[in-house]
């Protein structure tokens, strides 16, 4: 096999191991259990994204339920998509230069969680990274056949995640302006045109089945407002402050930490500026960043620190390259020292995204451990009051396949194990105390409460003020109490800790 080949080799098997790893010792989130229950239910109707990890849960789960087996998709996703991005830089940019950038994308700890995590983010990345390269090559080679790969590549990445449109726009825009420029690609205008059809299509379709019913249902109050705050401008921010904030937290996040962003973003803006005066075609890819904000400012998509822009993160990085390369003219080792550099502060520097907790809290033990506890303690025939995190990994990680429908009788409820979840709402803070006491009074032997998913251990103080007796607590994993009717004593009469 020819040395670089063999790089190709060693540079996946070490970016797939690594991803391998965790994909089995970590347990599944609640996003990824809302995934794996509404997959393998194939309930489409609900399923508020894209249907390319859906389709795939389908077909995975009547398999094996096993976290490694589900996540493979996204994993393998996540090891590839180095490689096609590496080639792809490597058609205009030095070797060195090239490589290093891909190695931020194969090993930084923030994008090598994402792709462990099932979500379509890893998918959509690589069909990207996969059209970005067949795209240019069908351009320099003038070649239909490349033009195809580029088109199944997007359309696979259309497929997997919403965040792929802005730059499938940016992508158009940077295809048509070089069919403009470049008297001898013309030839390929007509498949291009067919190409550009067949994806319009796609978002036609994916708009009236998915996003329409999500815009009539739902208000973004929640998304702009809770969850996502510093992803949308606040009232009277100026709009340039928050679209310069949200570039340089979106090279923090793809980098991985606050001083390789600021490394990396000094290279992007002299990258910028370098392909703006050589009126460089690539500067207009820069247009899926305006898109974003754009986006940002209708508040009806996130931009700026977070997965749901990754894809942003690629074409930032592109432009870092031909930043190293201008300053490379004096002094050549920063090809690789710059990335090398950058890649070392990521590793010595804590997670950037907030929604990747400490990996010893995700530990799949603490799950088993958990799941354990609530099997032994919990009786048949009991009712529980959880949160809809709770609900969506109980159900995941207890109920049959068949039998992974969103709710089961009435709305927000479940039933498993001869075990009754109630689910009110989606996390703790929402539901009051008087519903609480409310559902104690109503039964003979009390209710048993459940917290667990994103941030347990809200519920905390709360079932202390209301005489909860905490029967399982690992902390930032599982909270299990009993609220009987006549209870108010604030005594936590037993505890289960850690490896206990």
């Amino acid at each position: 096999m020819p040395p670089h080949r063999w790089f190709f080799v060693v540079f996946f098997l070490v970016s797939f191991g690594v991803r391998l790893f965790y994909s089995h010792t970590l347990f599944l989130n609640p996003d990824e259990c809302l995934h794996v229950n509404a997959g393998s239910s194939a309930q489409w109707a609900v399923y508020h994204h894209p249907p390319l990890l859906l389709w795939w849960l389908w077909a995975a789960t009547l398999v094996s339920n096993q976290e490694w087996w589900l996540r493979l998709a996204p994993c393998l996703a996540g090891a590839i998509t180095p490689i096609a991005a590496g080639l792809w830089l490597r058609r205009w940019m030095h070797p060195a230069a090239a490589w290093g950038l891909a190695s931020l994308l194969a090993f930084t700890p923030n994008l090598v969680l994402l792709s462990v995590q099932l979500r379509g983010y890893s998918m959509a990345l690589l069909g990207i990274a996969m059209a970005l390269y067949a795209l240019d090559r069908a351009y320099s080679e003038t070649s239909r056949r490349w033009l195809l790969i580029h088109f199944a590549a997007l359309a696979f990445a259309i497929l997997a995640e919403f965040m792929t449109a802005w730059v499938a726009l940016a992508m158009g825009l940077y295809g048509l302006l070089r069919l403009l420029r470049e008297r001898e690609v013309r030839s390929l205008v007509p498949a291009w045109c067919v190409g550009q059809s067949v994806c319009v299509g796609l978002y036609v379709v994916l708009y009236l089945f998915i996003v329409r019913p999500i815009v009539e249902q739902h208000t973004p109050a929640g998304l702009v407002d809770i969850y996502l705050r510093g992803a949308f401008p606040r009232p009277g921010e100026s709009l340039l402050r928050f679209t310069a904030i949200g570039s340089f937290k979106q090279v923090v996040y793809i980098t991985g930490s606050m001083a390789g962003g600021a490394v990396a973003t000094a290279f992007l803006l002299l990258g910028l500026f370098h392909w703006s005066i050589r009126r460089d075609s690539r500067v207009i890819l820069i247009t899926a960043l305006v898109l974003t904000v754009l986006g940002a400012i209708g508040e009806f998509f996130p931009y700026g620190r977070s997965r749901h822009t990754v894809a942003l993160g690629l074409l930032s990085l592109a432009a870092v390259g031909a930043g190293l390369d201008v300053v490379a003219r004096r002094w050549a080792p920063i090809r690789w020292a710059a990335p090398a550099a950058i890649l070392a502060l990521a590793f010595l520097t804590p997670l950037s995204d907030v929604h990747n907790l400490p990996l010893e809290v995700w530990n799949k033990q603490n799950w088993d451990r958990s799941i354990a506890h609530f099997e032994r303690l919990v009786p048949r025939g009991a009712t529980v009051l959880a949160d809809g995190e709770a609900l969506q990994m109980l159900q995941a990680r207890l109920a049959a396949r068949n039998d992974r429908a969103r709710h089961t009788g009435e709305p927000n409820t479940l039933g498993v194990l001869g075990i009754t979840m109630v689910s009110p709402t989606w996390d703790w803070p929402a539901i009051p105390d008087e519903r609480v006491t409310a559902e104690a009074s109503r039964l003979p032997e009390g209710i048993w409460l459940l917290d667990t998913g994103f941030n347990v251990g809200w519920a905390r103080t709360r079932w202390r003020a209301l005489g909860v007796e905490v029967l399982v607590d690992e902390p930032g994993v599982f909270l299990l109490g009993r609220l009987r009717p006549a209870s108010r004593s604030s005594k936590l009469i037993d505890e289960v800790r850690p490896g206990k």
